[in-house]
C-alpha cells in the first residue's frame, strides 16, 4: 500500500482497499470578480482518459476553473480532503475501490459537505448510481456536448461553497409563484403543464423551486419552458425560456430566450424597487 492509500484510510476511515460558461450564462453561474483568485475546483475521478479530456477541453479557456485528475479512488479521496473541491465527477470504476465507498467516504467529511457530486455511468445498463449519496448523474456513452455542458452547468450554479461573487447583472431575490409550460425539443408540440415558485431573477434568467410537473421528464432531453407569472409587480407576464436542468430536488435553472420590451421594463421597474 503506497503513501496516498495509507493517507486515504486514516483520513476517510477506509480500510478495505470550448467554454462551457458562455456570457449569456453568466448571470445564472455568477461570475467571480475579476479581481478574486479564488477558482471553481472540480475533481475529476475517472481511470477514463476520455472524460477527463472532454471536461478538461470543455473547460480549457475558462480561467475560474481548476481542474484536477485523479484515476485511483485513493487518489480520489486524497485529492478531495486537498482540494476540497466544489464539484467531484466520479466514475462509476475505479481500479482499486468501488466508487460507491469513495463517494460514502467522501459524504462522511464535514468539510466536504458542500462538494457537489456528479456520477459518471458508463451506459443506461450500468447498476443504479448510489441512491441519495449523489447530486446528479450521467452515461458516458452519450457524447451529446450539451448533455454534459446542461449536467455541469447545473451543478456549478447550485454550489453552496463558492465565496463572494460579483454577479455581471442584477439579480433579485424573489418568493413568486408562476405556471410553467414545458415542450421537449424531440416533441415540440406536446405540452407538460405545471407550477414552480421563481426564487431569484434577472434580466437574462430565473432560478425555479418546488417544481410540480405533470408528467415526468428525460434527463437526457432539452426543453423550452414558458414562465408565465400573475402577481405584482410582474402581472400578466410571461417569458420563453431554455430549462437547463431539472435536479432531483425538483429546482432549475431557465434562460431567457425571447422577453418582450414590455416585459423587460416590468423587470427593469422592480429592480429600482
Amino acid at each position: 500500500m503506497d503513501q496516498k492509500q495509507d493517507n486515504a484510510s486514516e483520513q476517510f476511515g477506509f480500510n478495505d482497499i470550448t467554454r462551457l460558461i458562455t456570457d449569456e450564462d453568466a448571470d445564472l453561474l455568477m461570475n467571480f470578480s475579476s479581481s478574486q483568485e479564488t477558482k471553481w475546483e472540480i475533481l475529476i475521478g475517472s481511470p477514463d482518459d476520455a472524460l477527463c479530456k472532454l471536461v478538461a477541453e470543455l473547460f480549457e479557456n475558462d480561467h475560474r476553473i481548476n481542474i484536477t485528475i485523479a484515476q485511483t479512488g485513493c487518489d480520489t479521496l486524497v485529492d478531495c480532503s486537498r482540494i476540497l473541491p466544489h464539484l467531484a465527477i466520479i466514475d462509476e470504476k475505479f481500479p482499486d475501490i468501488p466508487s460507491s465507498e469513495v463517494i460514502k467516504c467522501i459524504k462522511r467529511r464535514d468539510e466536504l459537505k458542500d462538494t457537489r457530486i456528479l456520477y459518471a455511468m458508463e451506459s443506461e445498463k450500468s447498476a443504479p448510481p448510489p441512491e441519495g449519496e449523489i447530486d446528479d448523474y450521467f452515461y458516458k456513452s452519450n457524447k451529446d456536448n450539451t448533455y454534459m455542458t446542461r449536467k455541469l452547468n447545473t451543478l456549478l450554479f447550485s454550489s453552496n461553497q463558492i465565496p463572494a461573487l460579483k454577479r455581471r447583472w442584477p439579480r433579485l431575490d424573489v418568493d413568486i409563484a408562476a405556471q410553467i409550460q414545458v415542450y421537449s425539443t424531440s416533441d415540440p408540440i406536446h405540452c407538460i403543464n405545471g407550477s414552480a415558485q421563481v426564487k431569484n431573477i434577472s434580466s437574462t434568467g430565473a432560478f425555479l423551486a418546488n417544481i410540480n410537473l405533470d408528467e415526468k421528464l428525460n434527463p437526457e432531453d432539452t426543453y423550452r419552458v414558458l414562465l408565465k407569472i400573475d402577481q405584482p409587480p410582474l402581472s400578466n407576464w410571461v417569458a420563453e425560456s431554455i430549462m437547463l436542468h431539472v435536479r432531483p430536488d425538483n429546482t432549475a435553472g431557465l434562460k431567457f430566450i425571447n422577453l418582450s420590451k414590455q416585459n423587460r421594463l416590468k423587470m427593469a421597474n422592480m429592480f429600482e424597487q
